[in-house]
């Protein structure tokens, strides 16, 4: 696995190559992508302003789009580029990473995405994404079926396909959701499967 550090700020990035060493002897660190005709499976890039002054962070992303993972961060806000795109090979962490040590969080979060490279293949095109921002797309399709039912509305097939293995009791043989004729009693049962919380009354 080829890996590989753009970052401005001299202190952060050695850091980040130490972390990367325990997973791959090949790591390059440059401070401007511009240095360097870089490849890497895995990229760690710095979006932040001070990069964009020497970078095109647009011409970097597009560099490693097909085929790497890009790790975005920042220490004080990304640039627009970074924050907009919607690859879902590109991600931005979402909080600022200090520009001496990076803290614990961002790097659980790059060794995660390092031992799991291998794997690629094998997991689904969210997870990349959903791993480095912390964004949970179950919970969200969980959250969004709730509040339709409760608004006595069709929740949307996107989000109840994304339900129908993982929650396999709230539907029929059909894949259809399983609904009570109140929207509230429909709501608490649907909570009690999706959460595993009580119902707020029992079902009839």
């Amino acid at each position: 696995m080829k890996v590989a550090i753009i970052d401005c700020r001299e202190q952060r990035r050695s850091y980040l190559k130490k972390v990367a060493k325990h997973v791959t002897d090949d790591v390059t660190d440059v401070a401007y992508f511009r240095q360097a005709d870089v490849r890497a499976e895995v990229v760690m890039l710095h979006v932040g302003d001070d990069q964009q002054a020497h970078d095109n962070i647009e011409q970097v992303l597009a560099r490693f789009r097909d085929q790497s993972w890009v790790v975005c961060y920042y220490g004080g806000a990304p640039v627009a580029a970074a924050k907009d795109c919607s690859w879902p090979n590109v991600a931005v962490f979402p909080a600022s990473v200090d520009s001496i040590t990076p803290g614990e969080d961002f790097v659980r979060t790059i060794q995660e995405v390092l031992a799991r490279w291998p794997e690629r293949a094998s997991l689904t095109d969210e997870w990349f994404r959903e791993t480095v921002t912390g964004f949970d797309s179950v919970l969200e399709a969980k959250l969004d079926v709730l509040a339709a039912v409760l608004k006595d509305r069709t929740p949307l097939a996107d989000r109840l396909k994304r339900l129908r293995r993982l929650y396999r009791k709230a539907f029929d043989n059909n894949g259809e959701l399983i609904l009570n004729p109140n929207a509230v009693q429909s709501a608490a049962r649907i909570r009690n499967i999706f959460f595993n919380e009580e119902p707020w009354e029992q079902d009839e």
